[in-house]
């Protein structure tokens, strides 16, 4: 989760090279999807296969964007911060539900 926040903050410092730390950082959430269920951690998981679907719009790195990134990295460290494991329950639902919102948010202002 620090390898993709380092990713990020290099994508706001240099933006014309975000495409490539994109997607760079695509391939890394789905490795990271791929492992979040084996350490005990479905919902990062869950939240990860969400970062890569949010990443791999073409073209988009302005700054709502790389908010939007964060806050699917906030979430990811959240869980594992508070070592939340199988759903999360009322806690882990809510996590999800705000970023769906987030992503539902930012599409609007963007189309």
């Amino acid at each position: 989760i620090a390898a993709l926040a380092a990713m990020l903050s290099a994508a706001a410092e240099a933006p014309e090279r975000a495409a490539v730390h994109y997607r760079r950082m695509r391939g890394d959430a789905r490795e990271l999807a791929r492992q979040g269920s084996s350490f005990g951690f479905p919902l990062v998981t869950e939240f990860a296969e969400l970062l890569a679907e949010t990443l791999g719009v073409p073209g988009r790195a302005d700054a709502r964007h790389r908010a939007l990134v964060g806050a699917h990295l906030d979430a990811m460290q959240a869980v594992v911060r508070g070592r939340i494991s199988g759903d999360g329950g009322a806690i882990g639902a809510a996590l999800l539900q705000d970023l769906r919102r987030a992503r539902q948010i930012y599409e609007a202002r963007v189309a």
